[in-house]
């Protein structure tokens, strides 16, 4: 008499089962020179940004997981589930897939102490500290790659030593045993692993909603979020139900994309140039030019502005900015034109303070319109921000949050170069 815990899966007999198996095929055929060329490159720039800053050693292991997954899954269902080594979906199940989830598990604890952490030490310079805080940044050093690594080890001998336990008490995974289908107890611990683990995802995502991810790593976890949710949820229903043909298929898809999400977009990034980690500090504020040159100092600046009713001052300068570096001459006399609009013609509300002589040799130029033609009257504009709103600003709340801004960032920056992210 059948086990009623037993899933019976498709018959690969069936034409869906025999088309999607092909397909699976030929997909990991396509699929397997492409992760052999970006993983070797992964490994290889693995100290550049921000595949650093992603903890390339775990996020490694996962990815040679996920195609192992891939590879099975693409395999049994093109071979046939009847025909295939129950031993091998055996130690799938207990040694590949927690090797797939559990380093983003890892790493999203470590983001989690590690923010945690320099919140702390924020609190411990200001004069607030704990001795439990203290403890907490002695031990900072846990997050590290090698010891994170030396848990995983252990979770994961904890889970070969059970499955060791279950490969030898039941019979259907012995190595002469074919066509073992999963059985809904597996399927319910599965779900009630993975429920957590989402969760711990998503609150992840919410702690480091207002940090400065210089690297877009809240992002990368956004989109495998979304991933996971539209298609691990009905893998686990379509294998509860016993439809082992597209549960497999859901799997490929939600394997492949997670690795070309973490591993090969971030390496193209580190080819196209986003190599160092920018830490700003309160030498930031040592001149207005350099304010203008930072994202954050400049937003700050730009409030006070607003706050002062002058804030042309400063859209000015950035269209200038702007300006300069148009090369197409049909736009640079149309962008001359809108600029002259906005902020020169005394009949506009953006109007900025410049004298009538430069006013005049504005409009003079709009008729041959050079890339040039701003540069004294920004200067003019820069000179007057300078003189007047600068002073100011340096003794105005909206710097002081800036310096406390600036300070936290440092903080970040020291604890994220212990932990080997930076």
């Amino acid at each position: 008499m059948a086990d009623d815990n037993i899933i019976q899966g498709d018959n690969p007999g069936k034409g869906k089962t025999t088309f999607i198996g092909v397909f699976l095929l030929v997909s990991w055929i396509v699929f397997t020179p492409f992760f052999m060329l970006t993983f070797y490159l992964f490994i290889k720039r693995r100290n550049k940004q921000p595949i650093k800053a992603r903890s390339p050693t775990l996020l490694s292991l996962s990815s040679v997981a996920a195609y192992v997954v891939i590879t099975h899954n693409s395999l049994s269902i093109w071979y046939g589930t009847e025909h295939w080594p129950c031993i091998v979906s055996f130690w799938l199940t207990y040694l590949i897939i927690p090797w797939y989830f559990l380093p983003y598990i890892f790493r999203c604890l470590r983001l989690f102490f590690i923010f945690n952490i320099n919140s702390q030490k924020a609190l411990t310079n200001s004069g607030t500290g704990n001795d439990k805080q203290s403890w907490l940044m002695r031990r900072r050093k846990w997050f590290s790659d090698k010891h994170l690594l030396r848990w995983l080890y252990l979770l994961c001998f904890g889970l070969f030593a059970f499955g060791l336990v279950r490969q030898f008490i039941d019979e259907r995974n012995y190595p002469d045993r074919y066509g073992c289908a999963t059985t809904k107890t597996a399927i319910i611990s599965l779900s009630a692993f993975f429920g957590p683990f989402l969760a711990l995802i998503i609150f992840s995502i919410w702690f480091l909603r207002s940090i400065r991810d210089e690297f877009n790593i809240n992002k990368e976890l956004k989109i495998i979020t979304f991933v996971w949710i539209v298609t691990i949820v009905p893998y686990l229903i379509l294998s509860y139900i016993g439809n082992v043909t597209i549960s497999a298929l859901l799997s490929v898809y939600y394997n492949a994309i997670t690795y070309i999400v973490s591993d090969v977009h971030p390496l193209y990034l580190s080819y196209i140039g986003a190599e160092r980690i920018k830490v700003p500090s309160s030498s930031i504020l040592s001149s207005l030019d350099n304010v203008l040159k930072d994202e954050h100092a400049h937003d700050a600046f730009k409030d006070f502005l607003v706050q002062e009713f002058s804030v042309e001052n400063i859209l000015f300068w950035d269209e200038v900015e702007d300006f300069k570096k148009l090369a197409e001459r049909d736009e640079i006399k149309e962008r001359a034109r809108y600029i002259y609009d906005k902020y020169i013609d005394p009949s506009s509300v953006f109007e900025v303070n410049l004298d009538s002589n430069d006013k005049e040799q504005i409009k003079k130029s709009l008729k041959k319109p050079t890339i040039d033609m701003y540069n004294e009257p920004q200067n003019s504009i820069f000179d007057l921000m300078e003189s007047d709103s600068w002073p100011r600003f340096l003794k105005s709340n909206l710097c002081k949050d800036l310096i406390h801004k600036f300070h936290a960032d440092e903080n970040l920056f020291e604890i994220l170069r212990e932990a080997g992210l930076v």
